[in-house]
């Protein structure tokens, strides 16, 4: 991401320093699932929070039409994007560090990002999860062919 912050953005890593200051360990941003006329505007996406207080954090903003969430993220969740079991793999990848509590939290966000870069760098892997996510989808279509032919009956 190589425009400036805006103002939204500094807003939160303001308000996580002011009021949030042990409570929240990362914010994280991307615009990767913006049009490209949004892609300036604020980056904030996601936060780890660090303690129960953190969870407060969240909001959900419309500025000039446009909708920003601002949500919590587990660190057991993150690992499952790395690990190609969660959608959304993109929030991790292209996610960019804007505020971090301690340098171990934000080494620990990036080799989670290096684990994630290396599995889409490995055919073998992403052949296995293709093929467990062909599966998933096969049983999904069989179960909704089931569905369609029970309730296309008539009933007497």
């Amino acid at each position: 991401m190589t425009n400036k912050l805006s103002k939204l953005d500094n807003w939160a890593i303001d308000k996580i320093k002011t009021e949030y200051k042990d409570d929240i360990d990362l914010l994280i941003g991307h615009n990767t699932h913006r049009l490209d006329e949004d892609k300036a505007k604020a980056s904030i996406s996601f936060f780890f929070p660090a303690t129960e207080k953190g969870w407060g954090l969240s909001k959900t903003f419309i500025i000039d039409g446009t909708g920003f969430d601002l949500f919590p993220m587990s660190w057991e969740r993150i690992a499952r994007m790395a690990a190609l079991d969660e959608d959304n793999a993109s929030c991790l990848g292209d996610g960019i560090i804007l505020y971090y509590r301690t340098e171990e939290v934000k080494k620990r966000f990036l080799e989670i990002q290096s684990r994630l870069e290396a599995h889409l760098g490995d055919p073998r892997y992403m052949l296995n999860k293709a093929l467990e996510k062909l599966d998933i989808a096969m049983g999904l279509y069989q179960t909704m062919l089931t569905a369609s032919t029970v309730w296309a009956e008539p009933r007497s």
